[in-house]
C-alpha cells in the first residue's frame, strides 16, 4: 500500500523541485522550498499510512539533499544542517524523526478519543 501511494507522490515532489532549480536560491531559500512546497506533498501519506521502508526514507532524503546541494557532495554535515539557526543549522527536515513524531501524535489522539467515550 505504501508503494502504490507514495511512489507517485515522490515523482510529483521531484517535478516540483525541478521547477525550483532554475532559480538561484540561497541555502535558506532552498530549505524553505523543501519545507513549504516539496515535503507537504507527501506529508499526509506519511501521517496516515504505516511507516515507509528505510529505502523510501533514504530516497526522499537523497532527493532533498540533491536539491539542496545541486547534486554535488554535501558541504555541511547533515547532523549540523538539521539544527536550529542559533546553533548554526538551517532547520532542515530530518525525515525519519519527523515520521516518528507524526506517529506519536496518533497516541495522543487515541488517548483523547477513548477518554471521551
Amino acid at each position: 500500500m505504501t508503494e502504490i501511494n507514495l511512489k507517485p507522490l515522490i515523482n510529483t515532489m521531484k517535478q516540483c523541485l525541478c521547477s525550483w532549480k532554475k532559480w538561484n536560491l540561497s541555502l535558506i531559500g532552498k530549505t524553505d522550498v523543501l519545507k513549504m512546497f516539496a515535503f507537504p506533498k507527501i506529508l499526509h501519506l506519511l501521517t496516515v499510512l504505516q511507516s515507509p521502508e528505510k529505502s523510501y526514507i533514504k530516497n526522499i532524503q537523497s532527493i532533498f539533499y540533491d536539491f539542496l546541494w545541486d547534486t554535488k557532495p554535501d558541504t555541511i554535515a547533515r547532523n549540523l544542517i538539521i539544527q536550529n539557526y542559533p546553533d548554526g543549522g538551517l532547520k532542515m527536515i530530518q525525515i525519519e524523526s519527523y515520521i516518528h513524531g507524526l506517529k506519536a501524535t496518533w497516541v495522543k489522539r487515541l488517548k483523547c478519543s477513548n477518554s471521551a467515550f
